[in-house]
């Protein structure tokens, strides 16, 4: 019983289904409903059988909750992360998705390119998108501080990356180019 509720456990996690949209049910269910019932089954004549099954149900909730919390960000949790970011008078050009709560080739990614208010003095922008990231709790003073005078920068957080890139395109204009990447925790 302990082998094969490590075993799927070990599955859950390598294919990161705990990452996925209600990845917590998608998780939980094999795991709760699934121990629940392998136990009951064996323990069919054993005394005390309601304590064993939910026990079982027990140790399929601990590793549930073990394998959402140690999931990536899905690239829907990323862009609402993103959609919190105080960008006024940033206009959005695109967004690209990509990636999968397997990692494999890449965990997720989503990456938003604006067209900034005005860049006379590249600064601006910049700074404006660092007073959000510090806003949202990504990024401290000190932080904020080292990174304001950049065009590029990276601040790596606990369960995701953020990239801030301002560039001219092609055409001359510049483009701020956002990009949240999660990683396991």
């Amino acid at each position: 019983m302990v082998l094969a509720l490590m075993a799927l456990t070990g599955t859950l996690h390598v294919l990161g289904v705990g990452g996925l949209r209600a990845g917590w049910l998608w998780v939980g269910t094999p795991l709760v409903l699934g121990s629940a019932a392998v136990v009951y089954k064996v323990t069919s004549r054993a005394p005390r059988q309601g304590l064993w099954v939910a026990a079982a149900a027990l140790c399929g909730l601990a590793a549930t909750g073990a394998l959402t919390s140690s999931a990536p960000l899905s690239k829907g949790a990323l862009a609402q992360r993103m959609d919190v970011l105080s960008l006024p008078f940033f206009e959005q050009v695109s967004e690209r998705r990509e990636g999968n709560s397997w990692c494999r080739p890449g965990c997720p990614g989503v990456e938003r390119r604006y067209l900034p208010p005005d860049v006379s003095n590249p600064d601006l922008p910049v700074q404006t998108v660092l007073l959000a990231l510090r806003a949202q709790g990504s990024i401290d003073d000190e932080e904020f501080a080292r990174l304001a005078s950049r065009q590029v920068f990276v601040v790596d957080g606990e369960d995701l990356a953020a990239a801030v890139t301002l560039a001219p395109d092609a055409s001359g204009r510049w483009i701020m180019t956002i990009r949240f990447s999660a990683h396991r925790r």
